[in-house]
């Protein structure tokens, strides 16, 4: 099954990668720069300065303005920059730079040259992390070549671009000085932003359009100029763009609206980990991601629902904190703006131990119930109830020791259920305990034995 993945997203993508010849490296121009001094500096190639001029479509080489981009391809560098970085990756992860067939498995800190492809597998994830801060997670089934960087020192305007033959790709650019410029092209569209948040998914049409492409773009933060076939649209927060290949973007369509927890939804949870959500107005399905607990985005599991709530009570994490993000998807397949929860995790907390029948003869003012606390405990709560079934309760109390004094009255004289459950200082609850039961004697110990003898003595005559 791998092999046949492999072999079908290799032969779709090498034919749309390979009408690009070159990768480049993008230079900004500094004062006092020429294109000799340049190609000496970075170059192996004699006959740079000649032909970088035309190259770069400069028409005056000599003067070179402050702030202008030159491309170098990569092939004349001395040494190709090595600016992209694997921070995080699950499930298989692929690269290669000059032939499809030589893949090789991408090792987590490992730097990527100029020309790298990237493959994510089934449910497989990776976070590519550039040197200006960007952040570039992709998602499964995907492949994306890193086509252009510029930048040697953190000082310099930093420009990334990068082509996304298929899949799905989220972005979070930072806001720094100077500014930096990430731009994604994919067969049908270029998406270029300037510190920012967005998704950008890349895929082939309906089946009777095969060899066309569409890209989605849905937008969470800032805004992403989208241009394909010589027209432009700046899509906003909260909007997203389709584009079909040899078409103008459409018109921005609002996302949908970010889902709202359900209020019994709690920070600090125990495994099982419940989660529950308001339904969504027009939402088909719901995508949930499980992230780490930090600012990098990384996916430990993503499920797809059609229901408003979710349960897992096969965790494999028992504690600990993650983020859970949830997003409600349209009907054609848009995700929609974002809804964040910190969950964290805790252990268990064992429920408290009572006697199961306790019998006592009518007390006239108070009387003492008593269990076997729990150790994660800081309170307990008690429940009183006439029936067994605690159908009605009739009387709730919280104690922080494990024992309550309760105060007799005549409620209490055909006796009473009590169960308890023990709550830890994370405001976890542990089941309740198996029900106690309080029975009233009817006669007291000395009338019993009186009696006792009595009838012992009637039935000796």
């Amino acid at each position: 099954m791998r092999n046949v993945f492999l072999t079908s997203i290799l032969t779709l993508a090498f034919v749309s990668m390979s009408a690009k010849a070159e990768k480049d490296w993008l230079y900004s121009v500094r004062p006092g720069d020429n294109l000799w001094n340049l190609c000496a500096q970075y170059t192996t190639r004699a006959d740079c300065w000649l032909k970088l001029g035309n190259y770069n479509s400069v028409i005056y080489p000599r003067q070179l303005p402050p702030g202008l981009i030159i491309r170098f391809p990569i092939s004349w560098l001395k040494d190709v920059p090595k600016t992209t970085t694997l921070s995080y990756y699950s499930g298989e992860v692929w690269s290669y730079t000059d032939d499809p067939n030589d893949l090789s498995i991408i090792e987590l800190g490992e730097k990527l040259a100029l020309g790298t492809t990237v493959i994510t597998g089934e449910n497989s994830y990776a976070t590519l992390r550039f040197d200006d801060g960007t952040l570039l997670q992709i998602e499964p089934n995907s492949k994306l070549l890193i086509e252009s960087q510029s930048g040697y020192s953190p000082t310099d305007s930093y420009r990334s671009e990068i082509f996304l033959n298929s899949g799905a790709v989220k972005t979070r650019v930072p806001e720094r000085q100077p500014k930096s410029r990430f731009q994604i092209r994919t067969p049908s569209a270029i998406a270029a932003v300037r510190g920012t948040e967005y998704r950008l998914v890349s895929r082939s049409a309906d089946s009777d359009q095969e060899d066309k492409n569409i890209s989605i773009t849905e937008v969470t933060e800032g805004v992403v100029a989208v241009s394909a076939n010589t027209s432009e649209v700046d899509v906003k927060k909260g909007f997203s763009v389709k584009t079909e290949q040899g078409k103008a973007p459409s018109a921005p369509k609002p996302l949908l609206v970010a889902p709202s927890w359900h209020e019994s939804v709690k920070t600090v949870q125990t495994v099982p980990v419940s989660l529950a959500w308001v339904d969504v107005a027009d939402a088909t399905a719901y995508k949930l991601d499980v992230l780490k607990d930090n600012d990098q985005g990384e996916v430990i599991e993503s499920i797809e629902l059609t229901g408003v709530q979710y349960t897992d009570a096969a965790l494999a994490y028992s504690e600990g904190c993650f983020r859970f993000q949830l997003k409600a998807i349209d009907q054609e397949g848009i995700q929609g703006l974002p809804q964040n929860i910190r969950v964290c995790l805790t252990a268990k907390v064992d429920a408290p131990v009572v006697a199961r029948a306790k019998s006592v003869a009518k007390p006239e003012n108070d009387i003492v119930l008593q269990w076997q606390g729990s150790e994660q405990a800081q309170s307990y709560i008690v429940e009183v109830s006439r029936t067994a079934d605690f159908i009605e309760v009739t009387e709730s109390y919280v104690v922080t020791e494990p024992n309550l004094m309760l105060t007799w009255h005549s409620d209490y004289d055909q006796g009473f259920y009590y169960r308890i459950k023990a709550v830890s200082g994370d405001g976890i609850n542990s089941e309740f305990s198996q029900t106690g039961q309080l029975v009233i004697d009817r006669l007291p110990g000395k009338a019993l034995t009186a009696w006792s003898v009595f009838w012992v003595l009637i039935l000796a005559l």
